[in-house]
C-alpha cells in the first residue's frame, strides 16, 4: 500500500500499526465511524449468543448499527470488547423504548445463556416443583434433571432449566 499511497490518496500513520487516517473518499470521521461499526459487528453480530438477535434488529430498526453507535457513545471505539453481560445490558437499554419484541428475545437469550436470573436484565423467579405436563419444550433436551429452574414472563411464560453449568439445558414454554 505504501507504494501506491499517492495514487489512492491515502494518508496513513507513519509508525506501526500503520493505520489509514484518511483517503480521497473517506474523512477521518468516516474512518472512525467505520472502525466503530467494525467493533460493533465483532462484539455483537459475530457472537453466537447474539447473532440471530442482531439479524432481527437490522431488519426491524433502520440504521440499527449507526443508531447503536450513537446510543452507546464511546463503547464502540473502546480498545477491548465489553464483557458479554455489559453487551446484553447495553442492548437492553437500547431496545427499552424501541422494540419490545427484540427486548423479549434479548431477555430470552440472557436467560438461555445462563446469566443471573435474579440480578439480570429481566425478572425471573425460582420455580419449585416439576415441569407441568402441558409445558412445551422449545430449546434443549427433555428429561434434564435440573439443579435449578427459573420462570420468566417474556412474550410468553418460560421455564429455564439449568444443570450444573450454563447455558440452560432446557427451555419450556408454559401454556396459558
Amino acid at each position: 500500500m505504501a507504494a501506491e499511497k499517492d495514487q489512492w490518496q491515502i494518508v496513513a500513520a507513519p509508525e506501526p500499526p500503520y493505520e489509514v487516517l484518511r483517503t480521497a473518499t473517506m474523512t477521518v470521521d468516516d474512518l472512525e465511524t467505520a472502525r466503530g461499526l467494525s467493533n460493533l459487528a465483532d462484539w455483537f453480530y459475530n457472537v453466537p449468543q447474539l447473532h440471530s438477535l442482531m439479524v432481527d434488529a437490522t431488519r426491524c430498526i433502520p440504521g440499527f448499527f449507526k443508531k447503536l453507535i450513537l446510543f452507546g457513545g464511546s463503547i464502540a471505539f473502546a480498545v477491548a470488547a465489553p464483557s458479554m453481560e455489559n453487551r446484553f445490558r447495553l442492548l437492553d437499554a437500547f431496545f427499552r423504548d424501541r422494540d419490545l419484541g427484540l427486548r423479549h428475545a434479548l431477555h430470552y437469550a440472557w436467560l438461555k445463556h445462563g446469566f443471573s436470573a435474579q440480578h439480570g436484565i429481566c425478572r425471573a423467579f425460582p420455580w419449585k416443583g416439576p415441569v407441568p405436563e402441558s409445558a412445551v419444550l422449545v430449546d434443549g433436551e427433555a428429561g434434564v434433571r435440573p439443579a435449578r429452574v427459573f420462570r420468566a414472563n417474556l412474550d410468553q411464560s418460560y421455564l429455564f432449566l439449568y444443570a450444573r453449568e450454563r447455558p440452560a439445558a432446557a427451555v419450556y414454554r408454559l401454556e396459558a
